[in-house]
């Protein structure tokens, strides 16, 4: 058009067209300083009206969602003032010419008498109505009009040219305006995102702290609301069913963290919608839907999306959220926040199961482990508890808890002696990996002395490496003490049967000398002759004196059968010794019997009871002289035993021997080697004097032994123990 204004425009007109294209030089430049597009909007207009002249002017946009529908911007009102008119929304209605507008994207603006409208669509007057369309590549943006309302002057075509080239710039503007502002709200969208981001990783720090499945999800719901900003949040999660899901806490219609872990509804009736928009996507979403509440009723229309929560390998529900509240679309930051959220919440959802369900069999062997009786117990390589059971704190001293006798060793809880037995098993067994089983030991429960029925295996690391042991031990004190129980009874029945023969010995033996007795005083009122009334006499003494050492003997194994333990005052069994020997010596020599006496040197002394000692040991030589045949031998030697600490006197002899049938039982009372000894013959011997012997030795903790050959002799060897430290 511009290369024919010489054939219609006047000078004048020309030169007042070329004023008005510089002003729309210094318009676009205040245009383009403009900091929104409302700015823009509103400048537009109010520098179209004053410095390029125009009448009523009007920027309308098309609808981004229904282009059916135009927005307003700013106008100008039937009184020449500028109107705010952002709120108006009306459906298109062009009619030609101005249809042709739509087929081009020149620039160029359309003329038109007609009907005159106010910016609500109502006629207001007839008249002159121009428009100019403004595009964006190939979308149309809305458009430039101008009417004669006021002025009712006619447009001119410059008019025309002139406000095509505005449009166009007005267009323009509009673009880059539009194009920086989604560039800020990318870049201010950018940095909030990358804050979600930050934030999402606090909350997964404080998702991983919950110590139930329950607590999890009550947090997620919470956090994810509170720290990441999502409107309403629900988590579902399928069942075992596959079929249904079954809910957990969500979001209600006040905002409040509602419990919906009582829901379980069928995936293809009541949340078809949230599987099909799933579809094995990562996330998904849909705007101007139906929202629904937890029970799958209307609540409202608006923006859902919703986010597949992973395992790793399967789906195991999803994480949906909408926008009741806010009424806000949800932008493509919050999706992906969203995919990230539920991905976090799968991965976490998944170890806390996996943690749920170990804590629950960990419990459930816990439950087991505490209600066994038996003493269960874990220790590492160094001896140190790293697991009882509930038994085994509440028997252990000073302990009220499991954490009591954590990391304490057997050292801290028993006695040295008994924690050093208990430490040479764990090494065994740590050492060999071989197992202890059903070992008898002792044990302390509760201060008291027990007997444990224990059992260690070795304990090893997924390597195969040992790194411990298990312990089973079984309080077997109630079985013990019946096993003891019916050993004493049958030691009790023993003892009625030994003593019921000892009675019948004893009643024998007390009624042969008596019968003796009586004989010979019968006989001796008889007799005139003094002779053999001596014969008698002495006789009646020789019984008396046999049947004074039956009954001294009698009582002695009386007491020493019940007495609980001896004196113990220093004794020198040397000393003992030699003055037996002394007081034998005249018996020794009446037989010929040569007495060799071999004593070791600063020998320790003894705690004991001297009398008994010194019977003991006078029994034993005072037998020697009596059973050496004449001309024989007998030999005493003390020396010391160090392996067993003791103090040992062995009395041998050349005598007759003892034959290996009589040697078990030469120290059960009343049993006699040589019968010929017996008190009927009334040579002296009671029967009693070797059980007199060993009952000694072993109230003073030794013991006895004996070698005999029949025909050779016969060697006594006595043990008894010393303190090392006494002189």
């Amino acid at each position: 058009m511009k290369k024919h204004h010489e054939d219609w425009l006047s000078i004048e007109e020309s030169h007042a067209f070329q004023t008005k294209l510089k002003a729309l030089h210094e318009i676009t430049r205040l245009l383009s300083e403009a900091d929104s597009v409302d700015a823009v909007c509103r400048l537009a207009v109010e520098l179209g009206r004053d410095q390029l002249g125009f009448n009523r002017l009007g920027i309308w946009f098309f609808d981004e969602h229904d282009e059916n529908y135009i927005i307003g911007t700013f106008g100008i009102d039937e009184e020449g003032n500028i109107r705010d008119e952002r709120d108006q929304r009306i459906k298109v209605n062009f009619k030609e010419p101005f249809l042709e507008l739509f087929q081009t994207k020149a620039i160029k603006a359309l003329r038109h008498d007609g009907d005159l409208q106010d910016h609500a669509g109502n006629v207001i007057g007839q008249g002159e109505l121009v428009v100019t369309i403004f595009w964006d590549g190939e979308r149309k943006l809305g458009w430039l009009s101008v009417d004669n309302f006021i002025s009712n002057e006619p447009v001119t075509n410059t008019d025309l040219e002139l406000l095509a080239l505005y449009g166009a710039t007005i267009g323009q503007i509009i673009v880059r305006k539009r194009t920086e502002h989604a560039l800020h709200i990318s870049e201010a969208a950018a940095l909030h995102f990358q804050s979600k981001l930050k934030m999402l990783h606090e909350v997964t720090t404080a998702l991983a702290q919950p110590t139930s499945f329950d607590e999890f999800c009550y947090q997620a719901i919470a956090l994810g609301r509170s720290k990441l900003g999502f409107d309403r949040l629900g988590l579902w999660f399928f069942d075992s069913d596959p079929e249904y899901i079954v809910g957990s806490f969500g979001t209600d219609e006040t905002g409040e963290i509602r419990d919906e872990r009582g829901q379980r509804v069928s995936s293809k009736t009541g949340f078809e919608n949230m599987v099909e928009m799933l579809d094995g996507r990562v996330f998904a979403s849909t705007q101007n839907g139906l929202l629904y509440n937890d029970r799958q009723e209307v609540i409202g229309a608006g923006w859902t999306a919703a986010a597949v929560v992973w395992d790793g390998n399967n789906s195991m529900g999803w994480l949906s959220t909408d926008n009741f509240f806010k009424q806000q679309p949800l932008t493509h930051y919050e999706l992906e926040l969203l995919a990230l959220y539920a991905d976090t919440l799968g991965h976490l959802a998944a170890v806390r199961k996996a943690q749920d369900t170990l804590t629950s069999e960990r419990n459930m062997l816990r439950t087991i482990i505490d209600t066994v009786p038996d003493f269960i117990f874990v220790k590492d390589l160094m001896g140190r508890f790293m697991l009882v059971n509930r038994a085994s704190w509440e028997a252990a001293t000073n302990a009220n808890t499991e954490n009591d006798l954590i990391g304490k060793t057997d050292f801290d809880i028993h006695e040295k002696e008994l924690a050093e037995h208990y430490w040479q098993d764990d090494l065994r067994v740590i050492s060999t990996g071989q197992p202890i089983q059903n070992v008898e030991e002792p044990g302390h429960i509760a201060d008291r002395t027990r007997y444990l029925l224990t059992t260690k295996v070795p304990l090893y690391d997924p390597s195969g490496k040992i790194m411990g042991l298990v312990g089973v031990a079984r309080d077997i004190t109630h079985l013990k003490e019946t096993e003891r129980q019916a050993h004493d009874l049958a030691i009790e029945r023993e003892r009625i049967q030994v003593l019921k023969e000892f009675i019948a010995n004893i009643s024998h033996d007390l009624r042969t000398p008596l019968t003796v007795i009586n004989t010979s005083l019968y006989l001796l009122e008889k007799l005139t002759d003094p002779q053999k009334q001596q014969d008698k006499l002495l006789i009646i003494k020789q019984q008396a004196a046999l049947l004074e050492r039956l009954i001294v003997d009698i009582l002695t194994m009386f007491r020493l059968e019940n007495i609980g333990k001896p004196l113990h005052r220093p004794v020198n069994c040397n000393d003992l010794l030699l003055n037996i020997c002394e007081n034998l010596q005249t018996s020794a020599r009446e037989k010929q019997i040569m007495m060799t006496i071999n004593l070791a040197k600063n020998l320790p002394k003894l705690q004991g009871d001297q009398d008994d000692l010194h019977r003991m040991l006078a029994n034993l030589v005072q037998n020697a002289i009596a059973y050496t045949p004449d001309g024989g031998k007998v030999i005493i030697t003390t020396y010391l035993h160090e392996p067993t600490n003791s103090f040992v006197a062995e009395i041998a002899d050349t005598g007759k021997g003892i034959s290996l049938n009589d040697l078990p039982h030469i120290f059960d009372h009343f049993y006699r080697v040589d019968k010929a000894r017996s008190v009927e013959t009334g040579s002296g011997s009671t029967g009693l004097g070797l059980s007199i012997a060993k009952r000694i030795v072993e109230l003073h903790g030794g013991k006895i032994e004996v070698e005999s050959i029949l025909g050779e002799g016969s060697i006594f060897r006595v043990f008894l123990p010393y303190l090392q430290n006494n002189p």
